[in-house]
C-alpha cells in the first residue's frame, strides 16, 4: 500500500480489497491482518474450503481490528462446480460458514447466493 499511495492518488480512508476464488480467501486474510488498511472487502465465489479451518480460526481470533471494517460482501453461485451437486453444496456451505462468523463481528456484512440456471 505505501508504494501505491506514493505513486497514485488514493483516498486512504476509503480502501478496499476484492478477490475471486482463492483471491477471495486471501482478501479475507488481508482484511483480518490489516484492517487498518483494508476497510472494505469483497469476495466473489471465494474458495475458503482450501483453508477452511485456518480462515475460520483467523476470523475468530481477530477481535479488535475487525471493528475498523466498514463493509463486507461475499457471494457464491449454486453451481460453482457445474453438475457436481455435492461439491456445490459444500462450496456454498463453506462460504455461508465464513459469512456467519464474520457477521457476528461486522454488522455490515452481506452474503448472496446466486442461483444459476443454465440455458
Amino acid at each position: 500500500m505505501p508504494l501505491i499511495e506514493n505513486k497514485y492518488r488514493t483516498l486512504k480512508d476509503h480502501t478496499a480489497i476484492e478477490g475471486i476464488s482463492l483471491g477471495g480467501l486471501i482478501s479475507v486474510y488481508a482484511m483480518c491482518r490489516y484492517p487498518h488498511i483494508f476497510k472494505n472487502m469483497v469476495g466473489l465465489s471465494s474458495a475458503f474450503f482450501r483453508n477452511q479451518e485456518e480462515i475460520e480460526k483467523l476470523i475468530q481470533d481477530t477481535d479488535i481490528g475487525l471493528s475498523l471494517i466498514e463493509s463486507i460482501y461475499l457471494d457464491c453461485e449454486t453451481s460453482e462446480a457445474k453438475d457436481e451437486d455435492i461439491i456445490n453444496k459444500e462450496f456454498t456451505a463453506s462460504n455461508r460458514t465464513v459469512y456467519e462468523i464474520l457477521k457476528k463481528k461486522i454488522p455490515h456484512a452481506r452474503f448472496e447466493i446466486i442461483n444459476y440456471f443454465p440455458f
